[in-house]
């Protein structure tokens, strides 16, 4: 049976290297296939690395903010005069420091929350209640996390005033902004995108930042990630992407929350591609 009916060939020889010239192509067919996907696979695993390694580079940013504010926070819980504005009650005085501080630490929020729940440093209703969530994980003994507060999320951090016995917290609060978030993505070696995401419900997840919700096929990758601190392949954004959560704390029991990176696939493609293929 001819290989080609259409074609009739009139020598064995013609026959054999039309086989062979198929049978080449086949191969080639097959290797760059095979190097295609061997491409993908090393841009996925590089792209993994860096992502994990800029979550590490982000752990030690948020370690380090939250020590600036502790121990700011501390400073001001040691002053006496200070001690003695929250034990007598003397809100002005307590308020005036803690505005003074805030400036310095360029934080968006500084309170008081007293031993008995009352929230010292700020007088609209809404920050008031949402601040006043805190106590709970403060009495516990969890002096710092994420906390949702007037309708922000917000990276908490808080010491005890001994006055000698407790007599409440001081409490400093600095948005999570794109600012911030910016900073971290130029800190990476390759062109990141990075977003803070918080749970709104089982299997739900929405950006801090828009309060838009995750797209449904992205929260069960972001959920594997977090338990197994590995990276994933999901559409973010509706761009096919490499990305890696990590987990935050959360000051409010129940709450979750988790600083989301991501790269661009083609990009991953684009940089990783052998430079003689190029």
């Amino acid at each position: 049976m001819a290989l080609l009916p259409e074609l009739q060939f009139r020598s064995l020889s013609t026959r054999l290297a039309v086989l062979y010239a198929g049978l080449f192509a086949g191969v080639l067919l097959a290797v760059s296939a095979l190097f295609s996907i061997s491409v993908q696979e090393i841009a996925r695993v590089q792209v993994a690395r860096q992502l994990v390694a800029s979550g590490a580079v982000y752990d030690r940013l948020w370690q380090q903010r939250t020590r600036q504010m502790q121990d700011a926070a501390q400073l001001l819980a040691r002053d006496f005069g200070f001690r003695e504005a929250s034990a007598t009650g003397d809100s002005a005085t307590a308020a005036s420091a803690l505005a003074n501080l805030k400036g310095r630490l360029h934080a968006n929020l500084a309170v008081v929350i007293s031993a008995d729940g009352r929230v010292i440093g700020i007088e609209q209703p809404a920050l008031r209640r949402d601040i006043a969530r805190l106590w709970d994980a403060l009495d516990s003994g969890q002096m710092s996390g994420v906390a949702a507060i007037g309708g922000r999320t917000r990276q908490v951090a808080a010491a005890p005033i001994m006055a000698p016995t407790l007599t409440g917290w001081i409490v400093f609060a600095s948005d999570i902004d794109a600012r911030e978030l910016r900073g971290l993505e130029k800190l990476s070696a390759i062109p990141l995108h990075a977003g803070v995401i918080v749970s709104a419900g089982p299997g739900r997840w929405r950006d801090a930042a828009d309060g838009s919700l995750l797209a449904g096929d992205v929260a069960a990758p972001v959920a594997d990630s977090l338990d197994k601190h590995e990276a994933f392949n999901a559409s973010i954004g509706g761009t096919a992407s490499i990305g890696f959560a990590k987990s935050l704390p959360a000051m409010v029991a129940g709450d979750r929350a988790a600083l989301l990176l991501s790269y661009s696939r083609a990009e991953a493609l684009a940089a990783y591609r052998p430079v003689q293929w190029a």
